[in-house]
């Protein structure tokens, strides 16, 4: 059982004397131990790590996974673990409804599915727009169901009007925007690279490409695969490596074997995710080596691979879908196909990088340039100012951005 304690906050003399720590209750559905975390998650830690480093008192509410307790304490961090998959909504409600002291302030994470917050949570409210799903409904479920989805997702952000929205690239925004959210409720955060972790290495002496995704219809990894029988055509000793799990996995095996791909295209789909230096990490060594990172996927927010990847000296081959085109500058940091880009395309922009040694290495050092820019401790000082000015107990003074009533 849940013991729900105060949340508790240092000494305000260790902010300044206009300043106390903020209470931060964040609502997220996974944690970065779930077994179905990605990028969210590792957006979501690279953020409030930081800010418990400056003193602020973070909960992280989320759901239950199987071999987790429900609650502890880590990087300064306190994970409340309660619910499973779609219990934790009322769940959520639950603690926040019975904490004798409340947060400062409530990060409403919108992965899909919104807390509803601005329904019961009376103080002021940040919510943490990822992307709006729309078009993936289709990809995953029926089509009647996929249109209920999509629906009830547009639905959704009625309630969430007159909150503040963290939004981190133009296609996101504009996505809010065609759901009835105010531009001007709409706060722009730039994201980070872990640039201690992710650097340049040695690359592969034939060509090596990579896909780092959660294995899912909507991700295109597909895609990739009907590309390679013509690429290995016309380069024989060229490999693609899938790095990833999920509900796609076995789909997509079978899918190698039926076209004979056994040797030229791998799966590493076990300890190759962590949030922490370890040595049986493969993620970061494949992002070194390769030649290109392959995104395909119909819709992202932004694409944190794409910048891990940037950070180690490896161009972006990525569908023109919304959040892609954001995150990579076409002929630039990488090429930018179709939107809904054919085989075909994909093979050739492959065979372009492989024949063309000198643009590849125009491409990583503009990568390399453009990942350069990325700090995650800036994106954490620019949410920390969002944060005192919606929470003027914490930090008064500091002018208004749009709150719930």
């Amino acid at each position: 059982m849940i013991c729900h304690n105060t949340l508790r906050a240092r000494p305000r003399q260790e902010f300044g004397a206009d300043a106390f720590p903020v209470k931060i209750l964040i609502l997220t559905w996974k944690d970065p131990g779930d077994p179905e975390a990605g990028g969210n998650e590792v957006t979501l830690l690279e953020l409030a790590r930081r800010l418990a480093g400056q003193g602020h008192s973070v909960t992280w509410l989320t759901r239950r996974f199987p071999g987790v307790s429900c609650e502890e304490r880590r990087q300064g961090i306190r994970f409340v673990r309660i619910g499973g998959k779609w219990t934790v909504y009322f769940q959520a409600y639950r603690f926040y409804r019975r904490l004798q002291d409340k947060p400062d302030v409530v990060v409403d994470v919108i992965n899909v599915a919104g807390w509803l917050t601005p329904l019961y949570v009376r103080e002021p409210i940040l919510v943490w727009a990822n992307q709006i799903v729309d078009q993936v409904f289709f990809c995953q479920w029926p089509f009647l169901l996929a249109h209920l989805g999509r629906y009830c997702e547009r639905f959704q952000y009625r309630w969430y009007r007159d909150v503040p929205m963290l939004c981190y690239s133009p296609s996101v925004r504009k996505d809010l925007e065609d759901v009835g959210i105010p531009g001007g409720n709409i706060l722009p955060i730039p994201l980070g690279v872990d640039h201690q972790r992710y650097w340049p290495g040695a690359k592969s002496g034939t060509p090596l490409f990579v896909c780092v995704s959660r294995l899912a219809n909507w991700k295109r990894i597909d895609a990739c695969i009907r590309a390679m029988p013509e690429v290995c055509r016309k380069h024989p000793t060229a490999k693609l490596v899938v790095v990833g799990k999920g509900p796609a996995g076995a789909r997509l095996k079978r899918l190698v074997a039926q076209l004979r791909l056994a040797g030229r295209i791998e799966f590493e789909d076990q300890n190759v995710f962590f949030y922490e230096p370890c040595p049986a990490d493969r993620k970061i060594p494949l992002l070194q080596q390769s030649w290109a990172l392959l995104q395909m996927s119909i819709k992202e927010g932004w694409g944190l691979t794409i910048s891990e990847a940037n950070a180690c000296g490896t161009l972006a081959i990525v569908s023109g879908a919304p959040g892609l085109r954001d995150n990579v500058r076409h002929m630039h940091t990488g090429l930018v196909l179709a939107e809904h880009p054919t085989t075909e395309e994909i093979a050739r922009a492959m065979c372009l990088i492989i024949e063309n040694p000198a643009l590849r290495a125009e491409l990583e050092g503009h990568a390399v340039q453009s990942a350069s820019r990325l700090d995650w401790r800036r994106s954490a000082e620019t949410l920390e100012s969002y944060l005192f000015r919606v929470a003027p107990r914490a930090r008064p003074n500091l002018g208004a951005v749009p709150r719930n009533p």
